[in-house]
């Protein structure tokens, strides 16, 4: 006796395919986490607790200091002390009217 399969065309996919696809993405990531999260138990134990604050503490001072740092020289730039790329960007506003960074620019000052 000779059984008539179903032919799909190339590209489509059955509910069984897609579930099994499904079930191995999900046992991967599974997989990964826990390598993943022995991994940083390790690093954690072999830092401490009391070097890992330190640690994070570092981290927080030099964004937060960057973001201040930025701050400070865009004030700055803003009260007199203009860059070349101003002197030049102030010129070429003249000649051909606004720049499009200028007329683009999510950043408003209301003084």
């Amino acid at each position: 006796m000779v059984r008539a399969y179903r032919v799909h065309p190339p590209g489509v996919m059955t509910i069984k395919q897609a579930k099994k696809l499904t079930h191995n993405v999900v046992d991967g990531a599974g997989d990964l986490a826990k390598r993943v999260g022995c991994a940083a138990q390790d690093v954690a134990e072999s830092i401490g607790p009391k070097r890992g604050l330190i640690g994070l503490a570092v981290i927080g001072v030099a964004v937060g200091g960057s973001i201040l740092a930025r701050r400070y020289f865009r004030n700055r730039g803003e009260v007199g002390v203009d860059s070349e790329f101003d002197q030049t960007f102030e010129g070429s506003a003249k000649k051909g009217g606004k720049s499009k960074m200028r007329a683009n620019s999510a950043h408003v000052h209301a003084h």
